[in-house]
């Protein structure tokens, strides 16, 4: 049984992406936190934060991947950290944004049992 998500499912969520970037940021703010609560950070927009999901972190060993909303588009970002340091960062393309995380998490997987299971929920459930 594979860990990894359909090309459907991954073209399917970019799709709706492009038509609809807040509710697939909500979306994947939703299901990271569920599987992934001591990885993922969720900012919210609107007075004390209590609007709707503008920015989705999530935080790995060496990797920090960031999806957020800018001027009604989702953007994401991905910063490479040594030592809890970041040392650098670059802007991605969301298709690619999606495939560098999912690869990394994957790694992560193979060594992190928490992570393993996280993936097994994200997919299956």
């Amino acid at each position: 049984m594979s860990l990894e998500p359909s090309d459907f499912d991954i073209q399917a969520a970019l799709l709706r992406q492009r038509d609809a970037p807040e509710e697939l940021l909500i979306y994947f703010a939703t299901k990271m936190l569920a599987v992934l609560p001591t990885l993922t950070t969720v900012e919210h927009s609107g007075f004390l934060g209590r609007g709707s999901a503008r920015k989705v972190t999530i935080a790995l060993a060496n990797s920090r991947y960031i999806l957020e909303l800018r001027h009604g588009n989702l953007s994401g970002q991905r910063a490479k950290i040594v030592r809890g340091v970041e040392i650098a960062h670059e802007d991605l393309p969301v298709p690619v944004w999606v495939a560098q995380l999912t690869e990394e998490l994957r790694r992560e997987a193979t060594q992190n049992d928490t992570v393993a299971q996280a993936l097994r929920h994200l997919i299956f459930d």
